[in-house]
C-alpha cells in the first residue's frame, strides 16, 4: 500500500514537471492571458493536488510504526 502510494505521488508529480514544461513553451509562443486558460491551469493543479495522498501516506507510516498520538503529534511539530 505504502509502495503505491508514492508510486502515486511520484506519477502526478512528474506529469505534473512534463505539463509545466509544455505550458511554458507554448506560453512563450502564445501569450495567452484569457479567463478560459486560467480556469484550465486552476482545473489542472486540483488535480494535480497531492497533498491527499500524502496525508495517507503519512498514516501509513505512522500504523507501519505503531506510533502514539503522542510521538505522532512530535512529528507534525505540535
Amino acid at each position: 500500500e505504502i509502495i503505491k502510494c508514492v508510486d502515486k505521488i511520484l506519477e502526478i508529480k512528474a506529469c505534473h514537471t512534463e505539463a509545466l514544461a509544455e505550458v511554458s513553451k507554448n506560453t512563450e509562443s502564445k501569450k495567452d492571458f484569457s479567463p478560459f486558460s486560467k480556469a484550465q491551469n486552476d482545473k489542472a493543479d486540483s488535480a494535480l493536488d497531492t497533498s491527499k495522498l500524502e496525508s495517507k501516506l503519512d498514516s501509513l507510516v505512522y500504523t507501519l510504526y505503531n506510533l502514539t498520538k503522542d510521538e505522532i503529534e512530535i512529528i507534525k511539530g505540535k
